[in-house]
């Protein structure tokens, strides 16, 4: 459903408003959105919900940006956020969060993700509040039809600003902006080298559960102290390791983050593995496993709202740490979403997809004729999707068992969720 309509279904607009903006855009161009926040029938933040649920991707707030981060800002130059109407606002991980005018253009994600060495995760925001906001941080004089709307481009009401050139906010530890931008790096932001010194922890730093800083000890570098903190899941006591058991508990925190996969498997040794699995990476092995002895290419992917994010996986060339980086858009246009709904294993046509080949230049891989997407649930909810380019055609009888063994995953996911609860309770 297309802006307008959803505007007057849900009573925000009148045809007549409607009409009056179409006509408006044709006389003086621009998006129709803005038009109509020119012409006083909507307001900025409405603007923001309804493309969200237009485009299938969360809006970022007003909040958000008026709080923008400068590791955020950093990571971008204005020359690029510019070119392609877009602000960064906050680091999450190896993710940057970046405010899109159109946050299904993959090339310029590809293009952030290149320049920033982090993998974006977009979130929409009108052209005009995206362009108060690049006045605001980067010092960008804003088009003179946002000018004059002043504070309400941002989503606030207020008088317009008066039409002059601003000057950059500044930017906590940053020098003078330069007269002409300067690239950020283009490599991938990695850790130093495990043979060179390497930064140390401490209970100051920020952002760390109370559960992952009881795992610091002195000298404890981020490395290992990401091996020794388990995945949390949420429970009726709060964020809990996804352990089974004390002994699983220490088995996991002796595991290297990226352990040795396993072996290709047979369908009867991965269903195996998964029923006695201890870890939800052990389930993720065995599907991994599963898949070797028939991908050349497969990615498991954890599914978070509307957004999947690379999680483990194999591809020739590529580095198992690289595949976290991968991150691709569920709207319901995009090929991967469809197997939100979809039963069992879908086989989709590689060529023609936009999504499948800003996956494959993630994974520096050709293009196959078709791919393999799995979706595994917990219960009626998808929790990982399993990406594969298939080595040859597939056949029924493969497709068949690896959905009965994405089933028999979700079916181990949820025995770890149960166990782990009965063990909360019993404490």
């Amino acid at each position: 459903m297309r802006l307008g309509e959803m505007l007057i279904r849900d009573g925000k607009l009148t045809q007549t408003q409607l009409d009056a903006g179409v006509q408006t855009q044709a006389k003086i161009g621009g998006r129709l959105g803005t038009v109509l926040v020119e012409l006083g029938h909507i307001d900025v933040e409405t603007l923001a919900r309804y493309l969200a649920l237009e485009l299938g991707v969360p809006a970022v707030t007003r909040r958000e940006l008026d709080r923008a981060r400068d590791a955020a800002l950093r990571l971008l130059p204005r020359e690029l956020c510019t070119r392609i109407i877009c602000l960064p606002f906050d680091v999450r991980d190896r993710h940057l969060l970046v405010a899109m005018r159109d946050p299904h253009d993959l090339e310029a994600l590809d293009e952030i993700a290149e320049v920033a060495g982090r993998a974006p995760i977009p979130r929409v925001s009108p052209e005009i509040q995206i362009a108060y906001y690049l006045k605001e941080y980067y010092g960008v004089a804003p088009p003179r039809r946002v000018a004059a709307l002043g504070d309400r481009a941002a989503g606030r009401s207020g008088a317009p600003a008066p039409d002059e050139t601003p000057t950059p906010r500044p930017l906590p530890g940053l020098p003078p902006p330069a007269k002409a931008p300067v690239a950020s790096p283009r490599a991938p932001i990695r850790m130093a080298s495990p043979t060179g010194p390497q930064p140390t922890l401490t209970a100051a730093h920020s952002r760390i559960t109370p559960l992952a800083l009881a795992a610091i000890k002195p000298g404890m570098t981020p490395a290992e102290h990401a091996a020794a903190t388990p995945p949390m899941v949420h429970t009726a006591t709060g964020l809990t390791p996804l352990v089974a058991t004390p002994v699983a508990a220490a088995a996991s925190a002796a595991a290297p983050r990226h352990a040795p996969p396993l072996p290709p498997l047979s369908f009867v040794d991965a269903v195996d593995v998964v029923s006695h699995a201890e870890s939800r990476a052990r389930i993720a092995d065995a599907l991994l496993g599963y898949a070797r002895g028939h991908y050349d290419v497969a990615l498991l992917l954890l599914v978070r709202e509307d957004i999947a994010v690379g999680w483990r996986g194999f591809a020739p060339g590529v580095e198992p740490a690289m595949l976290e980086a991968v991150l691709v858009p569920l709207h319901e246009r995009s090929p991967l979403g469809e197997a939100l709904t979809a039963e069992g294993p879908l086989r989709l046509s590689a060529p023609g997809s936009a999504t499948l080949a800003h996956v494959r230049k993630l994974l520096k891989t050709e293009a196959p004729r078709e791919v393999v997407v799995v979706p595994i649930r917990i219960r009626d909810r998808v929790v990982n999707l399993l990406y594969a380019h298939p080595r040859g055609e597939p056949s029924e009888d493969e497709l068949v068992q690896l959905g009965e063994l994405a089933v028999a995953a979700g079916e181990g996911y949820a025995r770890l969720i149960q166990s782990l609860k009965q063990h909360a309770g019993e404490a």
